[in-house]
């Protein structure tokens, strides 16, 4: 038999008694690692579907950088052959202007010509109807 001291009583514990005690500490703690690794298997498998949504939003983001980047090239060429077709516009526009005044000019020109042969006539026909 083994004598141990309990409390401030003296009462004495058989070994029988503290191999049940033992027992039951173990038992108790043999619970709480069950329940531990049946919470930690939860988490693991938690912590898998996470890192799977993960990997899957990596993908995503990546074809849509992909996309981005062939979207953004895409319209980079198509600002740059509207900067090109605008500048051919001007330079015909240009052209056109430079045409317009010059025919402009010209016409300015013809209507003098005229004005002047149209008063020529007039005074030799004034000066033809007074004889």
């Amino acid at each position: 038999m083994v004598h141990m001291a309990k409390d401030s009583s003296k009462k004495e514990i058989t070994i029988n008694e503290l191999a049940r005690m033992v027992a039951r500490g173990f038992s108790d703690m043999a619970e709480r690692f069950d329940r531990l690794e049946y919470r930690m298997d939860a988490l693991e498998k938690r912590m898998d579907a996470l890192e799977k949504r993960m990997d899957a939003l990596e993908k995503r983001m990546d074809a849509l950088e992909e996309s981005g980047r062939s979207l953004r090239s895409e319209m980079c060429q198509r600002f740059d052959k509207i900067d090109s077709e605008i500048k051919e516009v001007k330079v015909r526009l240009d052209r056109l202007e430079k045409k317009t005044r010059d025919d402009d000019d010209a016409l300015v020109d013809i209507a003098i010509k005229h004005e002047k042969r149209i008063s020529s006539l007039e005074r030799k026909f004034l000066e033809l109807r007074a004889r």
